[in-house]
């Protein structure tokens, strides 16, 4: 269970992991819960196609300032 303490959280990391599905379901609770969020790094996680759908869902809903997510690998753009 995802409980934020503090609102003034700017950036959050929380890459390289092996999440799945619940990567996608605690970032969507994170965008819900912290207005202040400006940065996520979720880089590196393995997530099905499925978590998609909620990601797009929590950024449509997303209030506050957030500016950048972070979601695929870095070194695959180049």
């Amino acid at each position: 269970m995802l409980h934020i303490q503090s609102r003034d959280m700017f950036s959050y990391l929380f890459s390289k992991n092996r999440g799945g599905i619940e990567t996608a379901k605690f970032l969507s609770k994170l965008l819900s819960q912290a207005p202040q969020l400006v940065e996520v790094n979720a880089a590196s996680n393995l997530m099905p196609i499925e978590s998609l759908a909620i990601v797009c869902s929590a950024l449509k809903s997303a209030k506050g300032i957030l500016v950048s997510v972070l979601l695929g690998d870095p070194h695959l753009a180049h």
